[in-house]
């Protein structure tokens, strides 16, 4: 959850300025000061709290905004059924705006994780407007499509959205990690290796990197090294089910 989050905020920081409002922040017109207190509390819109609505009226937002950052504040906290009322809402004044439909879709692969499967194809379609309405969204696009691929397990699509988030710039550790299973779970394990090695000369000290070097020893019946990477794996602080798992495999 906590990369989720990590590229919201990038994505309200790459397009805010843009598709949300003419100033970020709703008490100063400065572009640069917007663009760095995009993470203040005053960025968010609690529709409890009527004194947050006035606010956001009077400092100059359409409806369409503050349906926006309410839809947020909701997507924040998890009350997912209310994010999408408030994101589908603010589509209806702003149809053509390529982050809403990128929250929107966000919302929708959410519920499609907490068991909702009629929300895979939403969210999958969400994801690909917002990359055709919005050109700075193709790559947060792309990886948020990679990753409900991975999801529903569809790999052969997750490794080509993966790889294309990462040509996009969208190359982290995690997001390479992502490209890791898509591409082992497709049995790309050429791919799969050389996303490992780069993980390595990274050093990315994740425990999850040993995991995937575990597993991928097993597959090719090199269980010296398996067992090695496994004792490893249980000697960092991994969920212990999480171990038995890879042992037993």
């Amino acid at each position: 959850m906590k990369r989720f989050w990590v590229l919201m905020v990038s994505v309200l920081l790459i397009t805010s300025c843009k598709s949300l409002s003419t100033s970020a922040v709703l008490s100063t017109p400065n572009k640069a000061h917007s663009q760095l207190t995009l993470l203040d509390e005053s960025y968010l819109i609690d529709f409890k709290n009527e004194v947050d609505i006035n606010r956001a009226l009077k400092n100059g937002l359409t409806r369409s905004q503050v349906l926006a950052r309410g839809g947020m504040n909701y997507l924040i906290n998890g009350e997912y059924d209310k994010a999408q009322d408030a994101f589908n809402t603010a589509l209806s004044f702003d149809i053509d705006n390529g982050l809403l439909h990128f929250l929107n879709a966000a919302t929708y692969h959410q519920l499609y994780i907490n068991g909702e499967s009629d929300k895979f194809q939403l969210a999958e379609v969400g994801y690909k407007v917002a990359s055709v309405k919005e050109s700075i969204l193709i790559g947060p696009s792309a990886l948020q499509l990679g990753r409900l691929y991975l999801d529903a397990k569809r790999y052969n699509d997750a490794e080509v959205h993966l790889e294309h988030a990462i040509r996009e710039g969208n190359n982290t550790s995690e997001v390479i990690y992502d490209y890791v299973r898509a591409t082992a779970l497709n049995g790309s394990w050429s791919k799969s290796r050389s996303a490992m090695n780069h993980l390595t000369k990274r050093k990315w000290d994740n425990p999850l990197l040993i995991k995937a070097k575990a597993i991928y020893s097993a597959s090719f019946l090199d269980r010296e090294q398996a067992k090695k990477y496994a004792e490893a794996y249980a000697s960092t602080d991994a969920p212990k089910e999480d171990v038995n798992y890879l042992n037993f495999r």
